[in-house]
């Protein structure tokens, strides 16, 4: 036998084997991208089910913060009787930020708009604390100053409590079909 006929004879068992090695190669290739894929989806599922509760609860826990400074609540928690008026818009102003501190660390869980909206309303109901403490003679009691603020809070048209938990809703709602989409 010639040379070329071993070549060509080679050739006939060589090029087949190197098309089939060539096509498992590319079916393993995609077959573990798709795994790695499958993995990666797996992780994040897993992640999802962790984070989504923690970020729930977060939503949750500064719904309860916004309930708890609105002031039909705050004053009823707080009681202005036998308090001068100054003392009395201290406790207030003192009791939301200690609430807010309480909760500083939920910022973590929420968009950053949602949490700018919650400031805002913790820092306009305590302003407005200040505002209506300063429009009562210096004499006034507790009393005077919760009376007051009801009176005004119920003129005002804007109230930034149930603009936080406006904010707070479509945060968790955004949430909702982010997750159902995955």
């Amino acid at each position: 036998m010639k040379t070329t006929d071993i070549l060509l004879e080679l050739l006939k068992y060589i090029v087949p084997a190197g098309l089939v090695l060539g096509a498992v190669a590319i079916v393993l290739r995609e077959n573990r991208a798709k795994a790695e894929i499958k993995q990666r989806y797996a992780v994040f599922q897993g992640a999802l089910g962790t984070i989504l509760p923690l970020r729930l609860q977060a939503h949750e826990r500064l719904l309860l913060f916004l309930e708890r400074i609105k002031f039909e609540n705050l004053l009823m928690r707080i009681d202005g009787r036998g308090k001068p008026a100054k003392f009395y818009q201290l406790e207030l102003t003192n009791e939301i930020r200690a609430e807010f501190e309480h909760n500083l660390a939920q910022q973590l869980y929420i968009d950053r708009e949602t949490w700018e909206s919650i400031a805002r309303a913790k820092e306009h109901t305590i302003g407005f604390i200040h505002q209506m403490a300063q429009a009562l003679p210096a004499e006034a009691q507790g009393p005077d100053l919760g009376r007051l603020l009801l009176r005004e809070m119920v003129r005002a048209e804007v109230v930034p409590t149930m603009d936080a938990i406006g904010q707070l809703r479509r945060d968790v709602q955004k949430m909702f079909r982010f997750s159902a989409a995955e």
